[in-house]
């Protein structure tokens, strides 16, 4: 089946509702920090990961290497030990020794992973425009490109972002982040912003409190504040609330420990109606947890992002008709559009 490639401001006009950005949306924007697929790979390469660390994963998540699992899973087991154990050292303790490790993993994975805002600043300026059509975004990654970008807008317009994490816990700490909760639930929530953000698989600025009771927000005043969000990782009982790897099977098991994330998955996703615009997202397997929540919504025309580069005309061909069936399948008859995502006021182009 041939299928037409357009240029985004050909079509722009008929989508404004929902976004969903994959992985390819943090590509775009910067290829080279976040073409790798795994944050334990990237660690392993730049060696922070040493052998204790990798003992750790072997035991608690061998075949997906997730730190937030792990992570979350050695807090609990050092909370554990300090109300059964009365003369408990945590400095001597090996459990304690092991989340110190994993998390001092996970920082510098991070730091050498993520771009800076001056980096990235022009290309996250045009991200911020074009987000700013569309009443509902659906953010995949981890990454605060997104985040970013809104703040690029904060003092060019009057528009509005919302992410449901309203409720203001602390904003007195002298490095001058602030701390914020979820404000009621997705149903019932009277928020007037122009345009509501999910992350259904968490994000570098949600955390979990102390073995998870909480699920809190740490924002910045300024974009360029990833030290501070590093420095608020090492010196608080702090996991961070993302999802990176594994099958979609092992996704939704993580995602329904978390309320924030069940609530997106459950009821913010399939409240899509009528339109849809997917950028960088391939709908792959291991995203089907995703994918089957399109299938009780309204949804009547899409519109798919297509990276052409230097591949073959077959193989764009094969890809538009993957993206093509699989869509079909959810919703039989739905009408499709590929646009080229390199196209002129499309993501950061």
């Amino acid at each position: 089946m041939k299928q037409k490639i357009y240029q985004w401001n050909d079509i722009s006009s008929e989508f404004g509702e929902n976004l969903i950005v994959g992985n390819g949306g943090s590509i775009a924007v910067d290829q080279k920090s976040f073409s790798y697929s795994s944050l334990y790979k990237r660690a392993g390469k730049r060696g922070f990961i040493n052998e204790d660390v990798k003992l750790v994963f072997d035991e608690f998540s061998k075949e997906y290497r997730d730190f937030e699992f792990v992570m979350g899973n050695l807090l609990v087991a050092d909370h554990v030990n300090k109300c059964l154990d009365k003369e408990y050292n945590r400095r001597k303790n090996d459990v304690r020794k092991a989340y110190l490790d994993v998390r001092g993993s996970l920082i510098k994975t991070v730091r050498d992973t993520h771009p800076s805002t001056d980096e990235t600043w022009s290309k996250l300026e045009r991200v911020g425009f074009f987000v700013m059509h569309f009443k509902n975004i659906f953010y995949l990654n981890y990454d605060l490109l997104l985040y970013w970008a809104t703040l690029s807008q904060s003092t060019k317009s009057t528009h509005k972002f919302s992410d449901s994490f309203k409720a203001l816990v602390s904003d007195e700490a002298s490095d001058g982040h602030s701390l914020w909760e979820m404000h009621g639930d997705f149903k019932q929530s009277n928020e007037t912003s122009n345009t509501k953000i999910y992350y259904p698989h968490g994000s570098l600025m949600l955390y979990r409190t102390k073995v998870g009771n909480l699920e809190r927000k740490i924002s910045l005043p300024t974009a360029n504040q990833l030290e501070k969000l590093e420095k608020f990782w090492r010196e608080n009982e702090a996991t961070p609330l993302f999802i990176c790897e594994g099958s979609t099977l092992e996704k939704t098991r993580r995602i329904s420990r978390s309320k924030y994330l069940s609530m997106v998955l459950d009821d913010a996703l399939p409240s899509i109606n009528k339109s849809l615009v997917i950028y960088g997202w391939s709908l792959g397997s291991q995203d089907k947890h995703i994918i089957e929540k399109l299938q009780g919504t309204p949804l009547q025309k899409v519109a798919v992002s297509i990276h052409k580069g230097d591949k073959s005309c077959s193989k764009i061909a094969d890809e538009m008709n993957t993206v093509h069936s699989r869509l079909a399948s959810i919703k039989p008859g739905i009408d499709v559009l590929f646009f080229d995502a390199q196209s002129p006021g499309c993501w950061c182009h």
